[in-house]
Formats: C-alpha cells, structure tokens, sequence
C-alpha cells in the first residue's frame, strides 16, 4: 500500500504569501518554486503528480512538503 504524504495546512494569510512567492518576478527562482510546490501539495496531489507537473524531482517536493510542515513559510 502507498504510503500516503500529509498535507501541509496553511491559513489564508500564509496562503496570501505564497500566492504572491509563487507569482514574483523579483523573488530568487527557486523561492517561487518552493512557494508552488507548498500550493500544490496543499491539493492532496502525490509527490509525483506535482513532480511531473511543475518538473522538478520527487525527492525535491518531498523535502520541501516535509520542510513546510516543519518549519512553516
């Protein structure tokens, strides 16, 4: 059976930020994915869903989901 990732719960406040991460032109590049990895795990989409969508690797969106449910924004 699939292990199954948790999902990383955020306010409206903190989605705001990251909304506006994900979107910046003037953030650093990797920010901005990080912020787009966080909104789309949010969905309940498998780490290789959001892999293959945004392509990056799954070791990655791994480690941001675990680091965001961690430590927060």
């Amino acid at each position: 059976m699939p292990r199954t990732a948790e999902k990383p719960g955020f306010n409206e406040e903190e989605a705001a930020v990251l909304r506006g991460r994900a979107n910046s032109r003037t953030f650093e590049a990797v920010t901005a994915r990080r912020a787009r990895i966080i909104l789309t795990a949010a969905g309940w989409e498998s780490d290789v869903a959001i892999a293959a969508r945004l392509g990056i690797t799954v070791f990655t969106v791994g480690k941001r989901r675990r680091r965001f449910i961690g430590e927060g924004p």
